[in-house]
């Protein structure tokens, strides 16, 4: 049986749906994007320029190995890598802000959750066919 979340049910069911999650997810990392990068503006702009590498670096990753007809293994762990490293950059920065550190290391699982595709995470869609 279910707990009731209370007066906080319509929040929770929203959740719980994949555009909920989608929404958390993208717009969480959007926001947290903006937010470490204009913490690390503050300390100087190489900073800014790694940032922006690593987040590019990430985004090609992603679309070459989505243009390849699928993910393959070192495609799919290319792109994993490179977004954890780009995740654990940003708490780093997001860290010289205690509260900020906090709010986005909680939602990191959240965004990490959305990611998985419906038919489960990548290196796990070819035994489910």
């Amino acid at each position: 049986m279910r707990i009731n979340p209370g007066p906080f049910e319509p929040i929770v069911y929203f959740l719980e749906t994949p555009a909920g999650f989608r929404i958390i997810a993208v717009g969480g990392f959007i926001l947290f994007t903006v937010l470490f990068v204009w913490i690390a503006a503050a300390h100087g702009a190489s900073f800014v320029i790694f940032a922006l590498i690593l987040l590019s670096a990430m985004i090609a990753a992603r679309m070459l190995a989505r243009a390849g007809g699928g993910m393959g293994k070192s495609a799919s762990t290319r792109a994993a890598a490179l977004a954890a490293i780009y995740i654990l950059y940003g708490l780093f920065w997001m860290w010289h802000r205690p509260a900020l550190g906090l709010v986005f290391t909680l939602w990191a699982p959240l965004a990490l959750i959305s990611a998985a595709s419906p038919a489960g995470l990548a290196w796990r869609s070819g035994k489910a066919e």
